[in-house]
C-alpha cells in the first residue's frame, strides 16, 4: 500500500498542474494591476457582507449598494470574468476531492461510533 502522504502530495502536484488551476493561473496573469485590485476588493466585500451576515448583522443600504456597484463593474471586465469563472471550477474540483476524503473520514468514523447517514 502506498503512503497517503505521498500520495497527498501527488494530488496537490496533480491540482497544481492541471487544466483547471493553470486556467486560473492564465486568467490572473491576464489581468493589469488595476485588474487584479477589483478582483480582490470584490472578494473582500463578498467575505465583508458574508461575516456580517453569519454574524447575525443586518446590511444597510450603502453596503448593498457598494456591493451591487463592485459587482457591476466587475461584470463588464472580461478579464476578472474570467478569473472568477476560472476560480470556480477550482473551487469545485477541490470540493469534489474534499467530498472523496470526506467519505472515507465518514466510514472511518462508522465504523468507530456507528452509522452516521
Amino acid at each position: 500500500m502506498e503512503n497517503p502522504h505521498d500520495l497527498a502530495r501527488q494530488l496537490a502536484r496533480a491540482l497544481r498542474e492541471g487544466p483547471d488551476y493553470q486556467s486560473y493561473l492564465a486568467a490572473w496573469q491576464e489581468l493589469d494591476e488595476t485588474g487584479r485590485q477589483m478582483f480582490r476588493d470584490y472578494h473582500r466585500q463578498k467575505a465583508k457582507l458574508q461575516a456580517a451576515l453569519l454574524a447575525g448583522q443586518s446590511l444597510g443600504e450603502a453596503d448593498l449598494d457598494a456591493e451591487r456597484r463592485l459587482a457591476e463593474l466587475v461584470s463588464l471586465h472580461g478579464g476578472i470574468q474570467a478569473c472568477l469563472q476560472a476560480q470556480e471550477r477550482v473551487a469545485r474540483l477541490f470540493e469534489d476531492v474534499q467530498g472523496i476524503l470526506g467519505e472515507a473520514l465518514r466510514e472511518w468514523l462508522g465504523e468507530i461510533v456507528g452509522d452516521l447517514r
